[in-house]
């Protein structure tokens, strides 16, 4: 779990709008149940012919589902969204940051995006490569892979190539 201090802020605005949606959730009232009119039913059979051992007795309305079953999903920023804020944090212009150019500077800032592109949207590497100015999906696995052994990050989210496609039968 990431500290506030370390929250991004698209990270520290979901998390505002997780809060505020619980509240709302937990502030709301069940809705009462509009009456209808009795319908004319066929009669019910008796109980000793169903059979007494399997005949239940059912409420006569449905449970409500608990709020957090009818919660909506979390905040998840997009793609431009984190693109923008990994620039900003470089101080970078997004001209910079999107074009061909191989200055240090400018790899790690967008080998972090490319970190927080995967991470936080689970957009594939082509899509994560076509937000990032044209790149190729290899170079969004290799900047990414450098990006996380540089900071000791987790990569159990990257995904790799099948058995059959590196040659292995």
């Amino acid at each position: 779990m990431t500290m506030l201090s370390e929250a991004t802020p698209s990270q520290i605005e979901a998390a505002r709008a997780h809060l505020a949606r619980r509240a709302r959730w937990d502030s709301a009232r069940p809705v009462r149940s509009i009456p209808r009119r009795p319908a004319i039913a066929a009669p019910k059979p008796p109980v000793e012919a169903i059979g007494a051992e399997q005949h239940e007795v059912w409420p006569p309305y449905m449970p409500m589902a608990p709020y957090d079953v009818c919660m909506p999903p979390p905040f998840r920023p997009t793609g431009r969204q984190i693109i923008q804020e990994v620039a900003a944090k470089h101080n970078l212009r997004m001209e910079h940051f999107l074009s061909d150019r191989r200055f240090r500077h400018l790899c790690d800032a967008r080998q972090e995006a490319y970190y927080r592109l995967i991470a936080e949207t689970g957009l594939s590497y082509p899509q994560v490569g076509r937000l990032m100015g044209g790149r190729d999906h290899t170079t969004i696995l290799s900047g990414l892979r450098k990006h996380a052994a540089k900071y000791g990050l987790p990569t159990d989210f990257v995904r790799s190539a099948p058995l059959h496609r590196r040659g292995a039968k």
